[in-house]
């Protein structure tokens, strides 16, 4: 991670003052990749910047990369909902071979010159990455963040859509991105998702230790996880 003064000297060249913005944000700019897409959007003046001054997380982040670069209003161009329908079918190509690039023929399942645009445009604005044969998504938490919100946008329930899995190991890291998402976004299902997570007893132990982790990894834990944490402590089969 940089330190404060590295991500103040790049804030100085963006014109933004680092005690502008939220504690949080500040801390999460310290990762290189936070901070370079930070500045990506500033730079193109996507976005308010009192939005960017208060996000506290990836997840925010991410959320405003959404609405001002994948959906902007561009004319000319290629749609807002082909430009998300081209990365709904990588995403879900990505997550069903469990690879992180897709070959460029993935687009032929979309109506080809649509396709086509939208995939043009999106590794324009970078957001996707062209390989002579194959396309990547900018970073693979921007993978978590597409598959979490296309998996919570189509209604899907995590609880369910674990139980009913083989609950091997291709279902942890779906279990960590629809988590995040939900955390992350403020949705309300998040503390209903977990909390039946972890008081399933058809959870195999594996998933239970590795949702366990992810909760006591969190750096500012909310009311509601307090909540989920003690009953957790009160729960004498979990604790044994």
């Amino acid at each position: 991670p940089f330190s404060d003064e590295e991500v103040a000297i790049v804030l100085a060249s963006l014109d933004v003052l680092p005690d502008r913005l939220a504690p949080a944000a500040v801390q999460l700019l310290r990762t290189p990749l936070h901070l370079d897409l930070f500045a990506s959007l500033v730079r193109n003046s996507c976005g308010s910047l009192h939005r960017l001054r208060g996000i506290a997380s990836l997840q925010e982040l991410y959320g405003v990369l959404w609405d001002e670069v994948v959906r902007a209003a561009i004319a000319n161009g290629p749609s807002a909902a082909d430009r998300e329908a081209v990365l709904r079918v990588i995403v879900a190509r990505m997550h069903s071979a469990q690879h992180v690039s897709v070959p460029v023929s993935v687009l032929d399942s979309l109506s080809s010159s649509a396709a086509n645009k939208a995939g043009e445009w999106l590794t324009s604005a970078g957001i996707l990455v062209s390989n002579t044969d194959t396309l990547s998504l900018l970073h693979q938490s921007f993978f978590d963040y597409c598959y979490a919100r296309f998996f919570v946008g189509d209604g899907k329930n995590l609880l369910s859509t674990v139980l009913t899995s083989d609950q091997g190991l291709f279902i942890r890291p779906q279990i960590l991105q629809v988590l995040a998402y939900l955390r992350g976004t403020g949705h309300p299902e998040y503390v209903s998702q977990l909390q039946g997570l972890l008081e399933s007893d058809s959870l195999r132990v594996h998933l239970f230790e590795l949702t366990i982790r992810w909760l006591g990894a969190q750096a500012n834990p909310s009311d509601a996880e307090w909540t989920v944490m003690r009953r957790l402590i009160f729960n004498a089969a979990r604790r044994g």
